[in-house]
């Protein structure tokens, strides 16, 4: 993707981190996005252990980037990354509330966000762009999301 900057924030609900790598801006100001959610869900359910179904916590997910979106199209296939089970959401829209946050407003969509839970961990790795670079862009967003490992290393 070029020049290339990330960025970290908290997760939704607070109860986790989100990071968002971007590529060199277009012409146009536009750039290609991988986004990575790591979520604790004990601390998301207020439980000792993640009791959420995979389909549920996909669900969860996939809702934060629908309730943007109209004219809204989604296909849920199963996958896996490594070892683990995964959602796959190949979506589509026309985004419709970004404007407030000083983004783009009406413009046509397409992404690919993979969802999963390891242990307590959920997860969401996902690259999205405009329709216009979509189809250059969204295969080589995939096929780094599909090297991705969770890897998490526990203290004793």
């Amino acid at each position: 993707y070029g020049e290339s900057q990330w960025s970290s924030l908290p997760g939704p609900d607070g109860v986790g981190v989100t990071f968002a790598f971007v590529g060199a801006p277009r012409d146009d100001g536009t750039r290609p996005m991988i986004q990575i959610v790591l979520v604790d869900l004990p601390t998301l359910l207020n439980e000792e252990a993640s009791t959420i179904p995979l389909e549920e916590f996909g669900g969860h997910m996939i809702g934060g980037i629908q309730r943007h979106q109209e004219n809204w199209t989604v296909q849920i296939t199963d996958d896996q990354l490594g070892q683990l089970r995964v959602k796959r959401y190949a979506w589509a829209g026309t985004s419709s509330t970004y404007p407030d946050v000083g983004l783009f407003e009406n413009v046509h969509m397409r992404g690919i966000m993979y969802v999963g839970i390891d242990g307590d961990i959920g997860f969401s790795l996902r690259t999205q762009d405009f329709e216009q670079y979509a189809e250059v862009a969204l295969p080589i967003g995939e096929y780094s999301i599909e090297t991705f490992r969770l890897g998490i290393t526990e203290s004793k």
